[in-house]
């Protein structure tokens, strides 16, 4: 089993708390275990699952793009293991909604490959996306300030 958190709930209005019950100074406390974090091999395990779009967006904005181009660009974001499966899905989902359009092209050097090409729309969705990712970097930052300054006062006490 790994290692948690043990929170402790003061029985009150809501819903059910799920946990072992014990007693402690006449109330009704609810004991919760949280899991904690697990150091990951995947940087981007933190990161929404949906993540994956606005680098699409971005990567296609950069340059029109093929899939398998994408599939290794992808890799330079720090998706390592990206999968082909989920990243045409993505960019079938993401033309429907107008985000990108695409033609095939031919090459002298291999078969035919469609080609993705951000639209005006992909173009105000990746803006949207990327205020937003402003937004959660300040407030990581944020947090990072303040554990720092937590951690050096902690460790000069001990």
């Amino acid at each position: 089993m790994r290692a948690g958190l043990l929170v402790s709930y003061v029985g009150g209005r809501g819903g059910s708390v799920p946990g072992r019950t014990r007693t402690a100074g006449g109330q009704q406390v609810r004991e919760l275990s949280v899991p904690m974090p697990r150091a990951s091999d995947d940087p981007l395990a933190g990161v929404p699952r949906n993540f994956q779009r606005p680098c699409l967006l971005l990567l296609i904005g950069e340059k029109p793009s093929h899939g398998y181009d994408l599939l290794e660009r992808l890799r330079e974001l720090g998706f390592k293991q990206a999968d082909p499966g989920m990243l045409y899905r993505s960019l079938r989902a993401m033309e429907q909604e107008g985000l990108v359009t695409s033609d095939w092209e031919t090459s002298d050097l291999g078969p035919r490959r469609r080609t993705y090409v951000l639209t005006e729309e992909g173009r105000d969705w990746l803006h949207a996306w990327a205020g937003s990712l402003r937004e959660t970097e300040r407030i990581l930052r944020l947090f990072i300030s303040r554990y720092a300054a937590f951690v050096g006062e902690d460790s000069r006490q001990g």
